[in-house]
């Protein structure tokens, strides 16, 4: 049997090309005879930032460095700490994940113009084709090489086995493997023997801790943003602020939008191009590349086209339509904020939640979703605009906006405000977009955001949502609608909160009069109205006027829902504490004592609302 082995359309007798090792001869040095070799310099003390220097010779580094890098320091630090400074058998590989265009590469190409001079030799590997590695390590060797010519003679096999032999010696050797998203690959590659670091630029956060430790890149820091823009257009500007808001601090695009003020700023002011931006995030012509000349590190010059490059890997089989549809509900959300694990699945309605937990590693894997503390997970504002522009019209913000508010209102509904909070900022999120819509659900969404705000006493933020609630039920409802009363009930019951009790009395008195009407005097949701009138007439103490209102509710539940409802003794309650008030201790005794049979029978003895509560 033959033990030719073929590579990209060379044959080679007797060698092999194996990413765990490598075997065959070493082909006797001759390609790499004694010469004077690179030293390097004394490590400078660990924690100060070299200024950039030169790539040692024999090097491989295809790229030049970014003159407008800005940022990173601490990112620097750090991987100087794990790369050069740890000894020898700690952290030989590290990787910079985060989603596309955070600069994981031009991160790595600053490192390697701050910190290579202090390695034997710098090696630039591209990953992104797999077929393409064993050319990418032979172009390493054909740069070792002495003789090149005679180097590229030889089979691609044989250059890579060469390659890979050189690196398994003794020098302190920094290889850069750019855009590496599979462990298989790395596993393969990474030699397996000398002083090699490695560090790896890649979208995929998930890394076996035996392969790699990993660092994750996060946005620029406003004052870096600001500073990017600055160095790119050389002027400033008020709006610069807000352009990085706007592209969510993203170093990609913030390095478009520079380039195309610096290109177009006599035409266009930096205000104009925001108000233009805002528009058309996406689609407009400074984030396809319009006004940049070229990508400091070879990458496409288009922010919509870096996000595609991971999207369009979400194929149809397996886990991958259920991670469309869940990164289209995170669209939905509020950008770059956490959102917890348990809301987003919820807009799924799972039968099995590990189907969803298979779906967001997915989506991770892909540097599409940023994982957080908690299994929280974070979508950037850019991919959220993508993935809403890929979505289908209404029908993922309708899904979203239900779950949200089937959990406002299960989170509400515990008594436990805190529950709500941890998320506030998505509720308010998806209500403010549907208000703008005046949706429907927007003023159920209001509703439920206002009571949770009211809960926590931010009734100043309450009011305007259950403001806007009312103005939606009265358009879509009609003014006479009971949905229309509770909104009425609810901003009532909200100034009597407030202090404002003559405010709040044309509230209670209006959705009464809705109740009664459409309705009927002896619906239990009259009665509610009735109690909440009279609980304000005795708040101004108006006792008169609420007397024969808690005595009619008391009717009423009586009537439709028995005697010995829970209800009815709470009206029972609630006419005893009106009748002490009032001073008349005598007849508030009956009621107080029904009250408490009724709940003694319903509850027992022993649970804390057996107790008379006055409302």
């Amino acid at each position: 049997m033959s033990n030719e082995t073929h590579i990209n359309g060379d044959y080679v007798q007797g060698d092999k090309v194996s990413g765990d090792k490598v075997m065959g001869d070493k082909h006797d040095h001759h390609y790499y005879p004694e010469r004077a070799a690179h030293e390097p310099p004394p490590l400078p003390p660990q924690g100060e930032l070299p200024a950039p220097g030169a790539i040692p010779p024999y090097s491989r580094m295809e790229l030049g460095r970014n003159p407008h890098f800005v940022g990173r320091e601490d990112e620097l630090h750090e991987l100087a700490a794990r790369l050069l400074y740890a000894s020898d058998g700690e952290a030989q590989a590290i990787t910079t994940h985060g989603i596309g265009g955070m600069g994981k590469s031009q991160l790595a190409v600053e490192y390697a113009y701050r910190f290579g001079r202090y390695y034997h030799h710098v090696y630039w590997v591209s990953f992104a084709e797999a077929e393409s590695i064993p050319a990418e390590i032979a172009a390493c060797g054909l740069k070792m090489a002495v003789n090149p010519d005679t180097f590229a003679q030889h089979p691609l096999v044989a250059q890579v086995n060469q390659t890979l032999n050189e690196w398994g010696d003794n020098r302190l050797i920094l290889l850069i493997f750019d855009n590496c998203e599979d462990p298989k690959l790395l596993k393969q590659w990474r030699p397996q023997a000398g002083r090699c670091r490695i560090l790896l630029t890649s979208r995929r956060a998930a890394w076996s801790g035996h392969l790699v430790q990993t660092i994750k890149l996060d946005t620029l820091t406003r004052p870096q943003s600001m500073a990017l823009l600055r160095r790119l257009t050389g002027a400033d500007s008020p709006d610069y602020d807000a352009i990085a808001e706007e592209v969510g601090d993203l170093p990609l695009a913030l390095q478009l939008a520079g380039s195309y003020l610096r290109e177009y700023g006599y035409s266009e002011s930096p205000q104009a191009y925001l108000e233009a931006l805002r528009q058309h995030p996406l689609r407009h012509d400074s984030m396809r590349g319009r006004g940049s000349d070229d990508s400091p590190t070879d990458h496409a010059l288009s922010l919509d086209a870096t996000i595609a490059m991971s999207a369009d890997r979400l194929g149809g089989d397996g886990v991958d339509p259920l991670a469309k549809r869940l990164l289209t509900y995170a669209a939905y959300l509020a950008p770059g904020e956490p959102i917890p694990r348990p809301l987003l699945l919820a807009c799924a309605q799972l039968d099995d939640q590990r189907d969803g937990d298979d779906a967001l590693k997915r989506l991770l894997d892909l540097g599409l979703l940023e994982g957080e503390a908690g299994g929280a997970l974070k979508l950037h504002r850019t991919i959220a605009t993508y993935a809403r522009s890929q979505a289908a019209d209404g029908e993922p913000q309708a899904e979203v906006e239900q779950a949200v508010i089937d959990k406002a209102y299960a989170d509400n509904m515990s008594g436990y405000p805190g529950r709500l909070a941890s998320w506030q900022i998505h509720l308010r999120h998806v209500t403010d977009a549907a208000l703008k819509r005046e949706a429907e659900k927007g003023a159920t969404l209001a509703t439920n955001l206002g009571y949770h705000l009211r809960a926590v006493g931010d009734y100043v933020g309450t009011r305007p949502y259950f403001q806007r609630a009312l103005d939606i039920r009265e358009k879509a409802l009609g003014p006479d609608h009971p949905g229309t009363a509770r909104s009425l009930n609810n901003l009532g019951a909200l100034l009597r909160a407030m202090g404002e009790l003559a405010a709040a009395r044309p509230y209670f008195q209006r959705a009464l009069d809705i109740h009664e009407k459409a309705l009927g005097p002896d619906h239990p949701d009259t009665a509610t109205s009735m109690n909440d009138l009279a609980g304000l007439f005795v708040a101004i103490g108006e006792y008169e006027k609420a007397k024969p209102l808690r005595e009619r509710v008391l009717e009423i539940y009586e009537g439709k829902l028995g005697e010995n409802h829970r209800e009815t003794a709470t009206a029972l309650n609630n006419l005893g504490g009106l009748l002490q008030e009032m001073g008349q201790l005598a007849e508030a005794r009956p009621y107080y004592q029904r009250a408490l049979d009724i709940r003694e029978k319903a509850l027992g003895p022993d649970h804390p609302d057996t107790a008379p509560q006055p409302q």
